[in-house]
């Protein structure tokens, strides 16, 4: 079984871009008691000195579990079920979408995280199969 967290470890070592965002992985840490993922967004007004976030690998787990079964991670579900991750920071769906596009689990459009489903063989044209 996935385990998400481990995995967005090994994808995204301390520097690294998160996908589709201005993020960088600062590193990893603990937050209300869980191993988390920390990661800076720039700040406008003092580029020197970017604001600190961070989620927990439960909430991580949480969110992939959401993208797994329904096939979507929205904004919507993640302020509504994910209250506390939200209000703690709002910019983690974001954060938590990228992971899951920088593993090529799931695609972006119109601030929807969508699942990628099973790569499909391509059905052989009937001039070239024999037929």
């Amino acid at each position: 079984m996935l385990d998400i967290f481990q995995e967005a470890i090994k994808a995204f070592p301390r520097g690294s871009k998160l996908p589709g965002t201005g993020y960088t992985v600062k590193g990893f840490g603990k937050t209300r008691g869980q191993d988390a993922i920390v990661y800076l967004i720039p700040n406008r007004a003092d580029p020197k000195n970017p604001y600190q976030k961070r989620f927990a690998a439960s909430e991580l787990r949480r969110a992939y579990d959401q993208l797994s079964n329904s096939g979507q991670f929205t904004r919507v579900w993640f302020s509504s079920e994910m209250r506390e991750c939200a209000k703690v920071g709002p910019c983690n769906f974001l954060a938590m979408g990228a992971i899951f596009v920088g593993l090529n689990l799931a695609h972006k459009e119109r601030g929807i995280f969508t699942l990628r489903g099973p790569l499909q063989e391509p059905t052989p044209h009937p001039a070239r199969a024999g037929w």
